[in-house]
C-alpha cells in the first residue's frame, strides 16, 4: 500500500480543541429536521457515516464514488464555513472497500470496516492531523472469526468503542468494549443486551460523557425502514434505559450513522436514504438547543 508524501495529502493543520461539553442540567430541544451539508463536499453517489472531529472543523465518512467504498474527508476553516470538496484517504483505501469510519477528536486515531469476508474493525494512527496515516492493524481483541465486526465509534480519547457485530445471532448487535488507555488493548466487549433487540441494531455513537447512546434500529414501532433510536444511562457503569425512538431524526426510509458533536448541539447523519441500494445517501446534520 503506497503511502501519501505530506505535501499531496492535501491535509490543512488545526490546532486540536478540547471537547466542548453540554452544560450541566441541559434541557435539549427536539433536533432539526435534518438537511445536506452544503457545499462541494456532497456527491451524487451514496456519501455515509458522517464523522465530525477536530472541532468539527474536519468530517470523515466512506462513500461508494469510486468503483467501492473508500473513506474520504473533508475541511473547513471554521464551523460556520462550507465543508470543501472531499479527498481520499487514499494510504488507507484498498479495492475490498472501507466503511463506518471513526476518529479521536485530536485526529490522531481512525478506526474503520474492511469489508473482508466477514467484515473486520481496523486502525491507523499517526503523529500529526496533517500527517497520512500508518498501516492499518487489524483490531483482534474484537475480532470474531465467523462473524462481522462493523460500524465503529470510539470516544473522543479514544478509551471507549461501541460497534455491532452478528456474533451468536443471525441479527446486528450493540456491543462496547473499553480500555484505561488509547494505547493499550481494549478488554472483552459486552453486549448491550437492554439496547438490543430481535432486529437488526447497528451504527451506535455515544455522547462525549459516554451517558447518552444513538443508534439505527430495523425494530418494530418506528417510522419505517431503519430509524434512529436514544437512550441514557446515569453513570458509565450502569446499564442503559428502555431505548426510545428519535422521531424527528426518522423517516420512513433509512435514517443511519448518528453522531453527536461534542458539544451535544449538532447530530451528523444519513437520514431518508435506502440502505439496500447505497447509492441516495447524503451527508447531513440536524441541531438542537440548550434551554
Amino acid at each position: 500500500m503506497g503511502v501519501l508524501a505530506l505535501a499531496g495529502c492535501g491535509r490543512i493543520g488545526f490546532a486540536v480543541l478540547p471537547d466542548a461539553a453540554p452544560p450541566d442540567a441541559c434541557t435539549w430541544s427536539a433536533f432539526s429536521t435534518p438537511a445536506k451539508l452544503p457545499g462541494p463536499v456532497q456527491s451524487t453517489s451514496g456519501d455515509w457515516s458522517p464523522t465530525p472531529t477536530l472541532g468539527e472543523l474536519e468530517v470523515y465518512f466512506f462513500s461508494y464514488r469510486g468503483a467501492t467504498a473508500d473513506l474520504y474527508y473533508a475541511t473547513r476553516a471554521t464551523v460556520d464555513a462550507d465543508f470543501g470538496a472531499a479527498s481520499p484517504v487514499s494510504e488507507l483505501n484498498t479495492n475490498m472497500g472501507e466503511l463506518g469510519v471513526t476518529l479521536t477528536e485530536d485526529a490522531l486515531m481512525i478506526v474503520f470496516e474492511r469489508a473482508t469476508t466477514l467484515g473486520d474493525l481496523l486502525v491507523a494512527t499517526r503523529s500529526t492531523p496533517t500527517d497520512p496515516f500508518g498501516p492499518a492493524m487489524p483490531i483482534a481483541e474484537l475480532d470474531t472469526a465467523l462473524n462481522t465486526e462493523n460500524e465503529p465509534s470510539l470516544s473522543a480519547d479514544g478509551t471507549r468503542i461501541v460497534f455491532s457485530s452478528a456474533r451468536g445471532t443471525t441479527m446486528l448487535d450493540i456491543y462496547e468494549a473499553t480500555r484505561a488507555s488509547r494505547e493499550l488493548p481494549f478488554d472483552p466487549p459486552v453486549a448491550l443486551t437492554e439496547l438490543n433487540s430481535a432486529y437488526d441494531d447497528g451504527t451506535p455513537s455515544l455522547s462525549a460523557d459516554g451517558l447518552d447512546i444513538y443508534f439505527s434500529s430495523s425494530r418494530a414501532g418506528g417510522r419505517g425502514g431503519v430509524d434512529v433510536y436514544t437512550s441514557h444511562r446515569p453513570a458509565l457503569d450502569q446499564p442503559f434505559a428502555q431505548a426510545q425512538l428519535v422521531l424527528e431524526l426518522s423517516s420512513p426510509l433509512d435514517d443511519a450513522w448518528p453522531k453527536l458533536s461534542p458539544d451535544g448541539k449538532t447530530m451528523y447523519i444519513v437520514y431518508g436514504a435506502v440502505a439496500a441500494t447505497g447509492a441516495n445517501a447524503d451527508l447531513m446534520t440536524a441541531t438542537r438547543t440548550c434551554n
